[in-house]
């Protein structure tokens, strides 16, 4: 009996699976730095709003150097990045056309220009924590929760759901399968 015990637990331990998902993205004004995201949704033209939030230091990218919540609208042919920091006095609303690998940005940088125009560059994406739906929903929902690219708003909302939340997916497989396993253990 103690032996199906600690069986029933390896089988258990090893049905429930975290599996870290990371996703490459480009984000207009961002050099490399540790960086997560999470997917907020897609809409009908292909556009994927991502949250982006600081990411945890890792061997290469061993400094944090954002600070605070970035939402990012990203199409086949365009992006657009918002983040607002009024503690650090930072605002971004960078809107970019992509053509054939390359991004022509403009947009209010903080630079006390307006509109400052980037040079063209080619698309760098940056590699990400996270990058899947995330697993839970905002904390306050509103209407500038997902941004079209043609927004000017430099509001975004904020989530409650941990960064260590953001870059995990946890898979479950079904209790009836659990049992199946755990039956045809039993029979041998």
């Amino acid at each position: 009996m103690h032996s199906f015990s600690l069986l029933s637990l390896v089988v258990l331990h090893h049905l429930v699976i975290c599996v870290r998902a990371d996703a490459s993205i480009f984000i207009p004004g961002f050099d490399p730095q540790p960086l997560s995201a999470g997917e907020l949704g897609t809409d009908g033209q292909g556009r994927t709003t991502w949250e982006i939030v600081p990411g945890t230091p890792t061997g290469t990218l061993d400094e944090a150097a954002f600070v605070g919540t970035a939402t990012l609208v990203e199409g086949p042919n365009d992006a657009h990045l918002v983040y607002n920091n009024a503690q650090m006095s930072v605002t971004l609303d960078i809107q970019c056309g992509i053509t054939s690998g390359f991004a022509a940005c403009t947009g209010d940088a903080g630079y006390g220009v307006t509109p400052f125009i980037f040079p063209t560059n080619a698309v760098q994406p940056i590699l990400v924590q996270g990058g899947g739906p995330l697993t839970a929903s905002p904390a306050t929902p509103s209407s500038n929760s997902v941004l079209s690219p043609a927004s000017t708003s430099s509001t975004s909302s904020a989530s409650s759901v941990p960064n260590d939340a953001r870059s995990n997916i946890v898979v479950q497989i079904p209790l009836v399968m659990i049992f199946a396993v755990i039956g045809t253990v039993v029979l041998l």
